[in-house]
Protein backbone atom coordinates (compact mmCIF):
# COMPACT_ATOMS: atom_id res chain seq x y z
CA UNK A 1 0.00 0.00 0.00
CA UNK A 2 1.37 3.40 -1.03
CA UNK A 3 1.02 5.80 1.93
CA UNK A 4 2.59 8.86 0.32
CA UNK A 5 -0.75 10.71 0.20
CA UNK A 6 -1.73 9.75 3.74
CA UNK A 7 -1.78 12.25 6.61
CA UNK A 8 -1.92 11.68 10.38
CA UNK A 9 -5.40 11.41 11.90
CA UNK A 10 -5.26 13.61 14.98
CA UNK A 11 -8.71 13.05 16.44
CA UNK A 12 -9.35 9.30 16.33
CA UNK A 13 -11.91 8.49 19.01
CA UNK A 14 -9.84 6.21 21.25
CA UNK A 15 -11.79 4.86 24.24
CA UNK A 16 -10.83 2.63 27.19
CA UNK A 17 -12.24 -0.86 26.68
CA UNK A 18 -14.78 -0.60 29.50
CA UNK A 19 -15.96 2.82 28.35
CA UNK A 20 -16.20 1.59 24.76
CA UNK A 21 -18.40 -1.32 25.82
CA UNK A 22 -20.67 1.05 27.76
CA UNK A 23 -20.96 3.45 24.83
CA UNK A 24 -21.79 0.64 22.41
CA UNK A 25 -24.38 -0.76 24.81
CA UNK A 26 -26.04 2.61 25.26
CA UNK A 27 -26.14 3.16 21.51
CA UNK A 28 -27.62 -0.29 20.86
CA UNK A 29 -30.26 0.25 23.55
CA UNK A 30 -31.22 3.64 22.18
CA UNK A 31 -31.41 2.44 18.60
CA UNK A 32 -33.52 -0.55 19.65
CA UNK A 33 -36.31 1.93 20.41
CA UNK A 34 -36.24 3.34 16.86
CA UNK A 35 -39.44 2.70 14.93
CA UNK A 36 -40.77 3.93 11.62
CA UNK A 37 -43.49 6.49 12.31
CA UNK A 38 -46.39 7.20 9.94
CA UNK A 39 -48.44 9.74 11.90
CA UNK A 40 -46.87 13.16 12.43
CA UNK A 41 -47.84 16.28 14.33
CA UNK A 42 -47.54 19.81 12.96
CA UNK A 43 -44.63 20.60 15.29
CA UNK A 44 -41.58 21.71 13.33
CA UNK A 45 -38.10 20.27 13.72
CA UNK A 46 -35.30 22.83 14.06
CA UNK A 47 -33.37 23.07 10.79
CA UNK A 48 -30.14 22.76 12.77
CA UNK A 49 -31.04 19.20 13.76
CA UNK A 50 -31.68 18.28 10.12
CA UNK A 51 -28.45 19.96 9.04
CA UNK A 52 -26.42 18.12 11.69
CA UNK A 53 -27.95 14.79 10.67
CA UNK A 54 -26.93 15.40 7.06
CA UNK A 55 -23.43 16.40 8.22
CA UNK A 56 -23.29 13.06 10.07
CA UNK A 57 -24.39 11.31 6.87
CA UNK A 58 -21.67 13.07 4.91
CA UNK A 59 -19.05 11.40 7.12
CA UNK A 60 -20.05 8.04 5.66
CA UNK A 61 -17.50 5.92 3.79
CA UNK A 62 -17.94 5.87 0.03
CA UNK A 63 -16.44 4.05 -2.92
CA UNK A 64 -13.27 5.87 -4.10
CA UNK A 65 -14.32 8.70 -1.73
CA UNK A 66 -16.69 10.01 -4.42
CA UNK A 67 -19.36 10.94 -1.86
CA UNK A 68 -22.15 10.34 -4.38
CA UNK A 69 -25.03 11.63 -2.27
CA UNK A 70 -27.20 14.71 -2.55
CA UNK A 71 -29.86 15.69 0.00
CA UNK A 72 -32.86 17.78 -1.05
CA UNK A 73 -34.59 19.06 2.10
CA UNK A 74 -38.23 20.06 1.73
CA UNK A 75 -40.13 21.94 4.41
CA UNK A 76 -42.27 24.07 2.12
CA UNK A 77 -45.84 22.79 2.61
CA UNK A 78 -47.11 23.49 -0.95
CA UNK A 79 -44.07 21.64 -2.30
CA UNK A 80 -44.71 18.77 0.12
CA UNK A 81 -48.30 18.62 -1.15
CA UNK A 82 -47.06 18.42 -4.72
CA UNK A 83 -44.65 15.65 -3.82
CA UNK A 84 -47.38 13.73 -1.98
CA UNK A 85 -49.71 13.97 -4.97
CA UNK A 86 -47.07 12.60 -7.36
CA UNK A 87 -45.92 9.90 -4.95
CA UNK A 88 -49.46 8.67 -4.31
CA UNK A 89 -50.15 8.58 -8.03
CA UNK A 90 -47.13 6.29 -8.50
CA UNK A 91 -48.02 4.17 -5.49
CA UNK A 92 -51.66 3.75 -6.53
CA UNK A 93 -50.57 2.52 -9.95
CA UNK A 94 -48.07 0.14 -8.36
CA UNK A 95 -50.53 -1.32 -5.84
CA UNK A 96 -53.24 -1.78 -8.48
CA UNK A 97 -51.19 -2.95 -11.44
CA UNK A 98 -47.80 -4.30 -10.34
CA UNK A 99 -47.83 -5.51 -6.73
CA UNK A 100 -48.59 -9.22 -6.48
CA UNK A 101 -50.58 -10.89 -3.73
CA UNK A 102 -47.43 -12.07 -1.93
CA UNK A 103 -46.16 -8.51 -1.61
CA UNK A 104 -49.54 -7.22 -0.46
CA UNK A 105 -49.78 -10.00 2.13
CA UNK A 106 -46.34 -9.09 3.49
CA UNK A 107 -47.44 -5.47 3.94
CA UNK A 108 -50.83 -6.29 5.44
CA UNK A 109 -49.63 -6.35 9.11
CA UNK A 110 -48.27 -2.82 8.60
CA UNK A 111 -51.56 -1.50 7.26
CA UNK A 112 -49.89 0.45 4.45
CA UNK A 113 -51.36 1.38 1.10
CA UNK A 114 -50.99 4.13 -1.51
CA UNK A 115 -52.25 6.83 0.86
CA UNK A 116 -49.22 8.72 2.27
CA UNK A 117 -50.46 11.65 4.41
CA UNK A 118 -47.14 11.86 6.28
CA UNK A 119 -45.54 13.27 3.13
CA UNK A 120 -47.60 16.39 3.73
CA UNK A 121 -47.83 16.57 7.53
CA UNK A 122 -44.25 15.83 8.64
CA UNK A 123 -41.92 18.73 9.40
CA UNK A 124 -39.28 17.85 6.78
CA UNK A 125 -38.90 15.55 3.81
CA UNK A 126 -35.30 14.68 2.97
CA UNK A 127 -35.00 13.39 -0.58
CA UNK A 128 -31.77 11.44 -0.91
CA UNK A 129 -30.25 11.17 -4.36
CA UNK A 130 -27.42 8.91 -5.48
CA UNK A 131 -25.12 10.20 -8.20
CA UNK A 132 -24.94 7.72 -11.08
CA UNK A 133 -22.17 9.37 -13.13
CA UNK A 134 -19.89 12.39 -12.91
CA UNK A 135 -20.00 15.04 -15.65
CA UNK A 136 -16.65 16.01 -17.14
CA UNK A 137 -15.55 19.28 -18.75
CA UNK A 138 -15.52 17.70 -22.23
CA UNK A 139 -19.17 16.65 -21.91
CA UNK A 140 -18.43 13.02 -21.13
CA UNK A 141 -19.21 11.22 -17.88
CA UNK A 142 -16.97 9.35 -15.46
CA UNK A 143 -18.33 6.35 -13.54
CA UNK A 144 -19.43 6.33 -9.91
CA UNK A 145 -18.29 3.34 -7.87
CA UNK A 146 -20.57 1.65 -5.32
CA UNK A 147 -22.92 4.63 -5.37
CA UNK A 148 -26.05 2.92 -4.06
CA UNK A 149 -24.17 1.10 -1.30
CA UNK A 150 -22.39 4.28 -0.22
CA UNK A 151 -25.58 6.35 -0.21
CA UNK A 152 -27.45 3.70 1.76
CA UNK A 153 -24.78 3.71 4.48
CA UNK A 154 -25.02 7.51 4.64
CA UNK A 155 -28.80 7.32 5.11
CA UNK A 156 -28.29 4.91 8.01
CA UNK A 157 -26.06 7.43 9.76
CA UNK A 158 -28.55 10.21 9.12
CA UNK A 159 -31.46 8.22 10.54
CA UNK A 160 -29.38 7.31 13.60
CA UNK A 161 -28.55 10.98 14.19
CA UNK A 162 -32.19 12.00 13.89
CA UNK A 163 -33.32 9.24 16.24
CA UNK A 164 -30.76 10.20 18.88
CA UNK A 165 -32.00 13.80 18.53
CA UNK A 166 -35.56 12.73 19.32
CA UNK A 167 -36.81 13.06 15.74
CA UNK A 168 -39.01 10.35 14.24
CA UNK A 169 -38.33 9.05 10.75
CA UNK A 170 -39.75 6.90 7.99
CA UNK A 171 -38.00 5.77 4.81
CA UNK A 172 -40.32 5.95 1.82
CA UNK A 173 -39.43 4.64 -1.62
CA UNK A 174 -42.16 5.16 -4.21
CA UNK A 175 -42.26 2.58 -6.99
CA UNK A 176 -41.30 5.32 -9.45
CA UNK A 177 -39.15 8.18 -8.20
CA UNK A 178 -38.00 10.13 -11.25
CA UNK A 179 -40.64 12.80 -10.59
CA UNK A 180 -38.44 13.94 -7.69
CA UNK A 181 -35.78 15.13 -10.14
CA UNK A 182 -38.37 17.34 -11.81
CA UNK A 183 -39.86 18.71 -8.59
CA UNK A 184 -36.47 19.60 -7.12
CA UNK A 185 -34.73 20.44 -10.41
CA UNK A 186 -31.97 17.89 -9.82
CA UNK A 187 -30.03 16.57 -12.87
CA UNK A 188 -31.00 13.13 -14.12
CA UNK A 189 -27.57 11.71 -13.41
CA UNK A 190 -28.66 11.80 -9.77
CA UNK A 191 -31.06 8.95 -9.00
CA UNK A 192 -33.57 9.34 -6.15
CA UNK A 193 -33.01 6.59 -3.59
CA UNK A 194 -35.07 7.51 -0.53
CA UNK A 195 -37.55 9.99 0.82
CA UNK A 196 -36.72 10.21 4.52
CA UNK A 197 -39.69 11.61 6.41
CA UNK A 198 -38.59 13.51 9.54
CA UNK A 199 -40.73 15.07 12.24
CA UNK A 200 -42.36 14.67 15.62
CA UNK A 201 -44.98 11.95 16.10
CA UNK A 202 -48.61 12.66 16.66
CA UNK A 203 -49.68 11.59 20.15
CA UNK A 204 -50.55 8.99 21.21
CA UNK A 205 -47.70 7.45 19.24
CA UNK A 206 -48.81 4.21 17.63
CA UNK A 207 -46.83 1.75 15.51
CA UNK A 208 -47.51 -1.70 14.03
CA UNK A 209 -47.10 -4.61 16.46
CA UNK A 210 -43.98 -6.26 15.12
CA UNK A 211 -41.00 -8.12 16.58
CA UNK A 212 -37.32 -8.19 15.67
CA UNK A 213 -35.36 -11.33 14.92
CA UNK A 214 -33.28 -12.64 17.84
CA UNK A 215 -29.54 -12.02 17.71
CA UNK A 216 -28.70 -15.66 17.04
CA UNK A 217 -30.79 -15.54 13.85
CA UNK A 218 -28.99 -12.53 12.41
CA UNK A 219 -25.37 -13.02 13.50
CA UNK A 220 -22.75 -15.73 13.98
CA UNK A 221 -19.22 -15.15 15.25
CA UNK A 222 -16.62 -17.26 13.43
Amino acid sequence: MDLKNYVPLKNFNWQPEKTAAEISSQFATSMSTRRSIRNYSSKEVDDTIIRNAILAASSSPSGANQQPWFFGVIKNKPLQSTLRKEAEKCEKSFYEQQADTTFKSALEPLGTDHDKPYLETASHLIVVFCQQKIPQEDGSFAPVYYGIKSTSIAVGLMISSLHLSGVATLTHTPATMSFLNDILDVPRYYRPQFIVVAGYPEEPVKVPAISRKPFQDICKFY
